[in-house]
């Protein structure tokens, strides 16, 4: 480790005054490379924060989108898959602002965690201007009851007219009886090479 030295940073995050730790566990993270003394530690947590993010991303997809097992030779077939992928993401995205998280009782959040359960435009409202956003998860479970508020007529199916059936005192042309036609015993090898 004398070959390649490193600083150590510890993050802790307290509340507004200053009084009390929001999580209890510390976080270590280690900066190494050439250029470490040029990096600041608040621009080092900002860009684990970005990785982090990042790291939910494929957590999320590999979990709820099957990212890791889907697998195929033909190049159509994964370009198509990607754009279905796309496409669950790009409605996850879309629909940050308008969901809300819906937790069984036995799930409920912590006192202090309950504020996420109100929309994003709420919590942007409520804490003067910053956005707290929901986590990919919270979203999924959500996205249900976010789709039961869309317009469902055009996914009822048509009622259709009942069939008119036959006119009375139509006559139907019985079928032919065809003949039974029954399989063959197999023959055994030796009997049929004599």
């Amino acid at each position: 480790m004398k070959v390649k030295p490193f600083d150590l940073l510890k993050v802790e995050i307290w509340n507004e005054y200053n009084t009390l730790k929001i999580f209890t566990k510390e976080m270590y993270l280690c900066i190494s490379g050439k250029e470490k003394s040029k990096l600041e530690s608040k621009e080092a947590y900002d860009c684990y924060r970005k990785r982090f993010a990042c790291e939910v991303f494929y957590h999320f997809s590999k979990q709820n989108l099957f990212l890791e097992g889907f697998q195929t030779p033909d190049k159509m077939h994964f370009l198509n898959f990607l754009s279905v992928f796309f496409r669950a993401w790009w409605i996850l995205w879309t629909a940050r602002n308008e969901v809300t998280t819906t937790c069984a009782v036995w799930q409920q959040y912590l006192p202090e965690n309950k504020v996420v359960k109100k929309t994003a435009e709420e919590n942007k409202e409520e804490q003067g201007g910053e956005k707290q956003a929901l986590s990919p998860s919270q979203f999924q479970r959500g996205l249900c009851d976010f789709f039961d508020t869309f317009d469902k007529t055009a996914f009822i199916p048509p009622k259709c007219k009942k069939g008119k059936g036959r006119e009375k005192g139509q006559k139907l042309i019985k079928r032919m009886k065809e003949k039974v036609l029954k399989k063959e015993k197999k023959v055994e090898k030796n009997q049929k090479n004599e």
